[in-house]
């Protein structure tokens, strides 16, 4: 599993959701208070955008809208299994 998947899960272990935010500076994941973005580095959006469909191609999240993914029962058991092991 690629390091933006794990960091994406352990982000939304908390409470289970991941947006695609999209605005006049870009798209970007967001999870909770955390955007996963770096405005001088666009790359960086991009790669959590695919971490993003990855994980939903991996079924651990479900696309509940264009926009919002929720963690599946296998995404939870992957986020609460790796935010114990990084110690969060």
């Amino acid at each position: 599993m690629a390091d933006e998947e794990q960091k994406l899960l352990v982000a939304a272990v908390q409470g289970g959701e991941l947006y695609i935010i999209s605005n006049q500076y870009g798209r970007w994941v967001q999870v909770g208070d955390v955007d996963f973005k770096d405005n001088s580095d666009p790359a960086y959006a991009t790669k959590y955008l695919e971490a993003l469909e990855s994980l939903y191609v991996k079924r651990y999240v479900s696309r509940e809208s264009d926009v919002c993914y929720r963690l599946k029962v296998s995404g939870w058991e992957k986020a609460r299994k790796l935010a114990k092991t990084s110690g969060n």
